[in-house]
């Protein structure tokens, strides 16, 4: 790791260091458009056919069972696990205090006006997989789902085989099955 001062550094070099690569997306756009196209025409063969592809998933199988679950937490050491739900408390902790409140106010007499807050009914979960296994992502994802009342939560992460324990474990403490 390369350590720098902001004393010692120019602003040139300051700006040089949080340069990000700018991404040209109408050139991504061509390229996953015939993927998009294909997956809406040919749905979940598709689909498997670009995870195969691009992330070497062979299984005909997408769905986890709570088998596989129960299976992933045995396999997950008790400090990984302790740090999750700590987290998990932190997370829930800090997205009940940004639930919205449904209120009614009578603005003249006889006129209510009310704002009533309801949750999205199906939210899909994108949690990292692969080379980078983001747990936190779905921590960070389906305890606000949870919190917000959704009724049915979905994810999927990129595997060759099965996904990540620790995704798996995520998903059970955010109670997304």
């Amino acid at each position: 790791m390369k350590i720098y001062s902001l004393k010692n550094i120019s602003q040139k070099k300051l700006r040089e260091l949080f340069a990000r690569p700018a991404i040209e997306s109408e050139v991504v756009y061509e390229i996953v458009k015939p993927i998009i196209a294909d997956v809406k025409k040919n749905g979940l063969a598709a689909a498997l056919k670009y995870a195969k592809k691009y992330d070497g998933f062979e299984e005909n199988n997408i769905v986890v069972s709570k088998k596989e679950i129960e299976q992933a937490e045995k396999r997950l050491d008790h400090e990984s696990k302790k740090a999750m739900m700590t987290a998990s408390k932190n997370i829930e902790k800090f997205h009940v205090q940004q639930y919205p409140k449904n209120y009614s106010i009578e603005t003249m007499p006889g006129i209510n006006c009310s704002r009533e807050f309801r949750a999205i009914e199906n939210v899909g979960l994108y949690i990292p997989g692969g080379t980078a296994v983001l747990p936190s992502t779905m921590l960070m994802l389906g305890i606000p789902a949870r919190i917000a009342g959704c009724k049915r939560v979905s994810y999927l992460s990129p595997t060759k085989k099965e996904i990540n324990p620790a995704v798996l474990f995520a998903a059970k403490i955010c109670e997304v099955d």
